[in-house]
């Protein structure tokens, strides 16, 4: 298994230039709570980085993942219900992607003990259509602009 750490918003401002996937996204807002992060994942001399949040339900688009993430929004009536890990962007140039995808569920559920659901929002590409399909991964919704697959948690 692998070496995860949580990245602070310095390094994640540094990093994200090279984000393959959503290089837009703001740094702030990457690790703006206690319900996001980007993780970086190191085996060997190989790194891997992820960026996930928690939202409650899935989303079906970058800005249907903004809302269901924000804690405001979603405990007007009640306690939020942030029981799905969305990967939104995950890469490597030393080609471990896999296995950070792969170990993110069980490394999620460790900090996140309400995690039921381990999902991506992924861009509508071959590239990640056959990256999820070749690790195992469930495609469960394809919109207009994203496209979503579920990973199990290996228990």
């Amino acid at each position: 298994m692998g070496n995860f750490r949580r990245l602070e918003v310095e390094e994640v401002q540094r990093i994200c230039k090279d984000d393959p996937v959503r290089p837009y996204i703001d740094s702030n807002w990457r690790v703006g709570n206690h319900l996001k992060g980007m993780i970086e994942y190191k085996e060997d001399d190989k790194v891997a980085y992820i960026c996930y949040t928690m939202c409650a339900g899935m989303p079906f688009s970058e800005l249907e993942m903004y809302i269901l993430s924000y804690k405001d929004i979603n405990h007007i009536n009640s306690e939020p219900s942030f029981d799905t890990a969305v990967f939104y962007t995950v890469w490597s140039n030393d080609g471990i992607g896999w296995k950070l995808i792969k170990e993110m569920p069980s490394y999620i559920k460790q900090q996140h003990p309400q995690a039921k659901k381990f999902v991506t929002l992924s861009p509508l590409t071959p590239m990640a259509t056959n990256f999820h399909m070749r690790n195992g991964a469930k495609c469960l919704n394809i919109s207009q602009t994203c496209q979503n697959f579920e990973y199990k948690l290996d228990d």
